[in-house]
């Protein structure tokens, strides 16, 4: 999950990051890939999977 942050984490606020961190860290690993695909969506971020 923190490697898919990292390729994301050019576009995501410092804000996004740190809570998404904080619910991996807590065990919320559900809740953080939720907060993720929403703010993919709704962000309409661009993934490059060519890495």
């Amino acid at each position: 999950m923190l490697s898919v942050i990292n390729i994301v984490k050019p576009q995501l606020s410092d804000t996004q990051i740190e809570f998404m961190v904080s619910n991996i860290q807590a065990g919320e690993w559900n809740l953080a890939l939720e907060t993720l695909c929403d703010i993919l969506i709704e962000e309409e971020i661009p993934i490059n999977l060519k890495v």
